[in-house]
């Protein structure tokens, strides 16, 4: 997320456009950076909720790193240009349950070998 971006924790940002060339509606997660569409603005919504649960629950226990992912600042920009045209109202807002599951192993990990002509290693880098 863009550093001057104001973040609230546990709230996600999201936009949604019409897409004119493909007729479908384009909605779109910044804090993770996720687009789903529809053929109804509702439709997008809701395929959105869907990628973005299941994208947290798994990146959460598979690669938590990639929770840091996020829209460029022009799609921000847009979001914010759409909030204050909108009088700062959000034309949807809904709660996400999650079922996370622990991480499946810390940040670091180590890596072991044998060499199969004999030799040991007498020290680790």
């Amino acid at each position: 997320m863009p550093n001057d971006v104001p973040q609230r924790p546990g709230i996600l940002c999201c936009l949604t456009t019409f897409d004119g060339e493909s007729q479908r509606y384009m909605c779109h997660c910044l804090n993770h950076d996720i687009v789903e569409c529809g053929v109804t603005a509702q439709e997008a919504w809701e395929n959105l909720k869907t990628a973005v649960k299941y994208f947290i629950e798994y990146t959460y226990t598979n690669n938590p790193e990639g929770l840091k992912v996020s829209a460029e600042p022009e799609e921000w920009r847009d979001f914010f240009k759409a909030l204050k045209d909108n009088g700062g109202q959000f034309s949807n807002v809904e709660e996400i349950i999650l079922d996370l599951k622990p991480p499946l192993f810390d940040t670091s990990i180590w890596i072991q070998g044998v060499r199969e002509d004999g030799p040991t290693v007498s020290h680790v880098h």
